[in-house]
């Protein structure tokens, strides 16, 4: 078993199959991993996953913006009001 699987109700899935079941894309999938396994990669600790996972939702508000056509607010990125 690897770092991502978890045996749940006797069934072996890992975070890839949980995002496939979602529907999730790439920055959202990315930062959903760090979010579940955040410090316990062994390589990186909790705040460095953590502020990984932030940088790759602020990626997805940004494409998701793009792509419903608001590029004003594209160019300002999502941390701006």
């Amino acid at each position: 078993m690897n770092i991502y699987q978890r045996n749940i109700l006797g069934v072996e899935i890992d975070v890839y199959d949980i995002q496939d079941a979602y529907g999730v894309g790439h920055p959202e999938a990315h930062a959903i991993k760090k979010l579940l396994l955040s410090g316990d990669r062994g390589y990186k600790d909790k705040i460095q996953d953590l502020t990984e996972a932030k940088k790759s939702i602020d990626r997805a508000i940004t494409m998701a913006i793009r792509k419903k056509g608001n590029f004003s607010e594209d160019l300002r990125g999502p941390d701006h009001e």
